[in-house]
């Protein structure tokens, strides 16, 4: 079971995830984003990501457009949302 209360999210983290999920959205990053609650699906994925998994925002947010979409689509689709990690060897490139 995912452990908010453990998460150590700042206010800029929150603004870092926000920006990333922005660009997703409105560059067309994402094949699924029609999804009702994608936004917000997104976002606490990242934020899970961030905490459990060592992603670095900033570096994230500046990538490529292929390695920025490698990233997301791979932290979308390989979350474990009742753990918060990433399963099956999935790796980010923006890993710290």
């Amino acid at each position: 079971m995912i452990e908010w209360n453990k998460f150590k999210t700042t206010k800029e983290d929150y603004e870092l995830i926000n920006q990333i999920v922005y660009r997703v959205i409105n560059e067309g990053v994402f094949f699924e984003y029609k999804k009702e609650n994608f936004e917000i699906d997104l976002t606490m994925d990242l934020e899970c990501a961030f905490n459990n998994d060592g992603i670095n925002l900033q570096k994230l947010l500046e990538f490529s457009d292929m390695d920025f979409a490698h990233d997301v689509h791979g932290i979308y689709f390989n979350l474990n949302r009742q753990t918060g990690k990433l399963e099956n060897n999935f790796v980010p490139r923006s890993t710290n």
